[in-house]
């Protein structure tokens, strides 16, 4: 499989560009009382609150949580 695209970075190396760039991807975590992690893809670059939303939906109908 031939893979085009930038050259990878070893081990989290030096970016050429500062800030968060379309190159990255913006990875929600969350976890519960029970300590289970749940880790969700938001977008590629910077996310607002309507990803958010988007990626693990609106917990105060269903789970009765609050995002703090």
């Amino acid at each position: 499989m031939d893979v085009n695209g930038p050259e990878s970075r070893k081990r989290g190396g030096k970016s050429d560009k500062r800030g968060i760039g379309n190159d990255q991807v913006a990875v929600i975590v969350t976890q519960d009382r029970k300590s289970t992690l749940d880790l969700s893809v938001a977008k590629l670059g910077r996310i607002g609150k309507l990803d958010i939303e988007n990626a693990i939906g609106d917990p105060g109908k269903e789970r009765g949580c609050h995002i703090v």
